[in-house]
Order: structure tokens, then sequence, then C-alpha cells
């Protein structure tokens, strides 16, 4: 069987949002000063997309539905994602 792919990079797995459920507003928060984030709905659509330059960027969704959506949190070409709930 294949391997499993490992991330051994900290600032991806360090990587937070919170509070997590929320009403719709976020903060990612990164250990890293240039990195991007996209948040899709469970369908893998595009809703937003933007970069940080700081190490949290606040997330408004308040206009969404309630659900889950899916962040995909870059730095540097590696990507994690993170499921968060709006109430």
């Amino acid at each position: 069987p294949p391997n499993p792919i490992l991330i051994d990079e900290p600032t991806l797995l360090n990587a937070r949002v919170q509070p997590n459920p929320s009403n719709g507003l976020f903060t990612i928060i990164v250990e890293a000063s240039n990195w991007s984030y996209s948040l899709f709905d469970m369908n893998g659509k595009l809703i937003k997309s933007e970069s940080a330059s700081a190490n949290k960027a606040e997330v408004n969704i308040e206009a969404l539905e309630a659900g889950i959506y899916m962040i995909q949190i870059s730095v540097e070409g590696d990507s994690i994602y993170k499921k968060i709930v709006k109430q």
C-alpha cells in the first residue's frame, strides 16, 4: 500500500480557526506572515479567497447560510483544510 503523506510543517499544523462553531465571524491564526485562505462550501464551490500579510485574518460569513464550510489555508505552496461550522 502507498505510504500516507506526512505533513511535517508546524506552521500549517498549528493553524487555528476560532471560534468554531461561530455565528459567522471567524479568526484564522497562522504562524506566518505571508499566507492565503480559500473558503469553500461542501459542494466544493469557492466562496471567498484572500491573501494575508499578518499572522491572523478575520473572516465574515454572516451572510451565508448556516452549515459546514471548508477553509483551505496555504503557506508557501503547502495547504491544510479545516472544517468550520456556521450556526
